[in-house]
């Protein structure tokens, strides 16, 4: 995603500028600074890395100007050269009467082409055909080389005849198909009447007696506070052996820097680089591995360190803290804060709607988050916008009838409802009813539940812009997968981009906080948490860590740390 684009003379004049949001860095000065210091290329375009951004920018040695491109650097941009090159032509024909607000159409539509194309190739690029494999070359040499083989021997060639006289084998038995329509289906009534799960087989389901120990672990319950309010547990520490911390995992890279002499930068620079390593394996960014490195750098540099305890000690005491500080977001995180101030204040029910790709748990843990607002007296709506999948309002209807039996069987206060109109309606309207009811009829929360959409389907993204346009909920939480690592950065991107571009409004909605599941799973590779808080600057709410209602958790520092000093 281009984040800027500027047009700047050779004189310093700023001839055009084009942002995409608020909190873009303005990194102009930057790049004059840098240009002047360092010795140009001869490079039309040319690329340099400035602030955890990429400025890829070209000269018009023609008309004395330079255009610069800018986007952060963990997103990779293939069709960069090609826009620079294009924008530089139609700059040149436009140069002696740059308008801007056409020029930053020209420009919205010129990268909305590349990207469209770029997307395009890449549903295109189909695999190839056995037939064009080596393999399927070598196996017909080889079946050649065995057929001249054998009319050496005297036998002779195989042919279509012989395959003929071939006894046959009996055919197996077919399973009979369902018929579906026409005369035979006077037939099959008694077929059709098993296959009817809409009526009294659904009563008898919900009927049966529920489990509620099945339902949650007891283990990973949480506690209530000194005001009253339940709390999520945090993630656990992994216990770690001091003498196996100490010699094991990244810090064992720092065991040669012990000596009475004080450290240099120079003494630290390969150890640095191994540590960058070592934490990109845990699918950390590459750009946080610098701010990780940097202050470790800081922190020993010029002091004298005469045992390798005090290094362990120096080194995880900065990267606690330097975690902690990426993972400390500048919006606030106490969500349940959030409710009680809009219930009181304003006299409506707060929203929240979960968005994020295929798969990746959304109404699960949705209903997880119901569980936590239940423990804490709240009154929900469930509201069942996913009209694409087929089975998404059965699976919200169990999560509300499980959460209903916990309420009776754990005694608490909350209230659990599914608001729900079937499939095939439009999302945005069947949120707003939602809403609209729950507000009525006294609920605290509305827990919107979407259909899931890969981050380039345009028509799907459009839809969800629409919904956050039309109802403009209190939060919207991302769900994303910790074991994608750092896919789920392009797929959170590519959602605040959406919501951007598709919603019509000056000032759009963005993602406001990420809970990431299957974080059970990952072991120590970690990372993805603390990429997508620092590129998108949101905070982590929560994370999934089993298929029960009490596994949903705070994040841990401590535990972060740990899984990253690990081996």
């Amino acid at each position: 995603m281009i984040d800027s684009c500027t047009i700047l003379a050779n004189g310093g004049k700023v001839l055009f500028e084009y942002k995409s949001g608020l909190n873009v860095p303005d990194l102009i000065n930057d790049f004059v600074e840098f240009t002047l210091t360092n010795q140009s290329t001869n490079a039309k375009n040319s690329q340099i890395n400035l602030k955890n951004n990429v400025l890829m920018y070209r000269q018009n040695n023609k008309f004395n100007y330079t255009i610069i491109l800018s986007h952060q650097n963990i997103i990779s941009i293939p069709y960069s050269n090609s826009l620079l090159a294009e924008f530089d032509r139609i700059v040149e024909v436009n140069i002696e009467n740059l308008n801007q607000s056409i020029l930053s159409s020209t420009f919205l539509n010129l990268v909305r082409k590349f990207e469209d194309t770029d997307l395009e190739s890449k549903r295109n690029k189909a695999p190839r055909s056995f037939k064009e494999t080596d393999k399927y070359l070598k196996s017909q040499l080889v079946s050649k080389e065995s057929e001249e083989k054998r009319v050496m021997k005297g036998y002779s060639p195989k042919s279509k005849s012989d395959a003929e006289k071939s006894p046959k084998t009996a055919k197996k038995s077919t399973k009979q198909a369902r018929t579906w329509s026409g005369d035979n289906m006077k037939d099959n009534n008694k077929s059709i009447k098993a296959l009817d799960y809409s009526k009294d087989s659904t009563v008898d389901r919900n009927d049966e007696a529920i489990d509620a120990n099945s339902l949650i672990d007891q283990n990973g319950i949480g506690k209530f506070n000194s005001e009253g309010l339940y709390e999520a547990s945090e993630l656990e520490t992994p216990l770690m052996n001091s003498e196996e911390s100490e010699s094991s995992g990244f810090l064992s890279y720092f065991q040669n820097l012990t000596s009475q002499r004080v450290l240099k930068e120079e003494d630290l620079a390969p150890v640095l680089e191994t540590l960058r390593n070592h934490l990109i394996d845990r699918n950390v960014a590459v750009d946080i591995t610098g701010v990780l490195s940097e202050s470790i750098l800081k922190a020993l540099v010029g002091k004298k360190i005469g045992t390798f305890s005090r290094v362990h000690t120096i080194v995880s005491t900065q990267m606690e803290q330097s975690i902690k500080k990426i993972l400390t977001p500048s919006t606030a995180t106490d969500v349940l804060r959030d409710i009680n101030f809009v219930n009181k204040t304003e006299n409506r029910p707060y929203s929240l709607v979960f968005v994020g790709v295929n798969g990746v748990g959304k109404s699960t843990n949705l209903s997880k988050v119901c569980f936590w607002l239940l423990q804490n007296k709240k009154k929900i709506l469930v509201a069942a916008c996913d009209t694409f999948r087929s089975g998404a309002v059965e699976q919200l209807r169990v999560h509300v009838r499980n959460l209903t039996s916990l309420c009776e069987n754990l005694n608490l206060v909350g209230k659990v409802e599914l608001f729900e109109k079937g499939y095939g309606k439009d999302s945005a309207t069947i949120a707003r009813d939602a809403i609209s009811f729950a507000k009525n009829n006294e609920f605290d929360v509305v827990l919107v539940d979407t259909a899931g959409r890969m981050q380039d389907n345009e028509p799907l993204m459009r839809a969800l812009a629409k919904l956050v346009t039309m109802n403009d909920p209190d939060k919207i939480v991302f769900v994303g997968e910790a074991l994608v690592g750092n896919e789920a950065v392009d797929q959170l991107s590519k959602f605040n981009r959406a919501l951007k571009d598709f919603s019509g409004l000056e000032r759009p909605r963005q993602i406001d906080g990420i809970i990431l599941t299957k974080f059970d799973t990952v072991d120590e590779k970690v990372g993805a948490a603390l990429s997508m808080t620092y590129v998108t600057g949101k905070p982590v709410l929560f994370v999934g860590t089993g298929q029960t209602y009490t596994d949903l958790k705070k994040l841990n520092i401590k535990s972060i740390v740990c899984s990253l000093l690990g081996q």
